[in-house]
């Protein structure tokens, strides 16, 4: 079985990231991402940052596009945090997708198949990209 070494999983820790590592048997990218993030959410739920009933329902790309199709508990979990918690909670995720998924580099999110409506403590309508290296 081959497995690819290298795939980041990047986690809030005290005001900044943290990085976990973790093995994944190399699969068609949707499938490698969708396995990825539920790694995430569960290491994420461990640390009482997201619902343990968080998941991942749906995951498709279209060229450097991500769209995250998530369920309703984890936009919850999302909506207890504080801005700043929230915006180091989003650069977790976005940097564990566009990190470990070339081509990657934006990521819509949806919320139970349609356009995500929520705007606080972040704003999900609009799509998310990692803010330029300095």
């Amino acid at each position: 079985m081959r497995y690819i070494n290298e795939v980041k999983v990047f986690l809030p820790e005290g005001g900044s990231l943290s990085v976990a590592g973790y093995k994944l048997v190399p699969g068609v990218m949707e499938e490698n991402i969708s396995a990825t993030l539920e790694q995430w959410i569960s290491l994420m739920a461990s640390k009482g940052l997201v619902d343990g009933n968080s998941r991942v329902l749906h995951v498709f790309r279209n060229g450097e596009m991500l769209y995250l199709d998530m369920n309703a508990s984890f936009y919850s979990s999302l909506q207890k945090l504080d801005k700043d918690r929230a915006s180091l909670f989003m650069t977790a995720l976005l940097r564990t997708v566009i990190e470990n998924f070339d081509p990657i580099k934006e990521v819509k999110f949806l919320t139970e198949g349609k356009d995500a409506t929520m705007t606080t403590p972040v704003d999900l309508t609009v799509s998310w990209r990692l803010a330029p290296k300095s």
